[in-house]
């Protein structure tokens, strides 16, 4: 039976690890597995381009107004949330961006 390992790496540090450790045939598969585990970070252009298609289809009586709400609405949730630690500098950045959407 395999043990369940568990990582706490983030995936900026996961690709670093891809990019300086030589794989062979047999590793590289392994560690193809354990990236595929790592949830895929949907991209800003993603959220615009599931917004446009939402505006032309599901959302196609809403006024611009609306619409553009929506986008702003689906950015801020999209941002990276505040963190619970003293990074004030990184909270700070993230009210920021969001204060300057609205």
């Amino acid at each position: 039976m395999t043990d369940k390992i568990t990582l706490t790496l983030t995936l900026d540090e996961l690709k670093l690890i891809d990019k300086y450790v030589e794989l062979n045939d047999e590793t590289e598969s392994v560690f193809d597995k354990i990236k595929g585990a790592y949830p895929k970070r949907e991209t800003l252009t993603d959220v615009i381009w599931n917004w446009w298609e939402d505006v032309f289809t599901t959302n196609s009586n809403d006024d611009m107004e609306t619409s553009i709400d929506d986008l702003v609405a689906r950015v801020e949730a999209w941002l990276p949330k505040e963190h619970d630690t003293n990074s004030y500098k990184w909270n700070e950045c993230i009210r920021t961006i969001k204060e300057k959407l609205r």
